[in-house]
């Protein structure tokens, strides 16, 4: 992974739990699970997308409109 894009910075715990608080002020607390909100800071703070193949993250893209970026590709 490192290749492909090194995670240089690190979200800090608030920024994680904003991203849950998100999903729970939107009605969609059980859209995705606590790692998937890990993996979406870390994208927001190394302004990377997440390529990903489940609904999960366009869940979260939509509840903190477009902050997280995601891209679905299809299996």
């Amino acid at each position: 992974m490192d290749e492909l894009l090194g995670a240089w910075k690190h979200p800090n715990e608030s920024t994680v739990l904003d991203i849950q608080q998100v999903l729970w002020d939107n009605g969609l607390m059980r859209a995705a699970a606590a790692c998937n909100c890990l993996i979406a800071a870390y994208a927001v703070v190394n302004d990377a997308v997440v390529l990903n193949s489940d609904q999960d993250f366009g869940y979260i893209e939509t509840a903190t409109n477009g902050t997280v970026r995601q891209e679905y590709i299809a299996g």
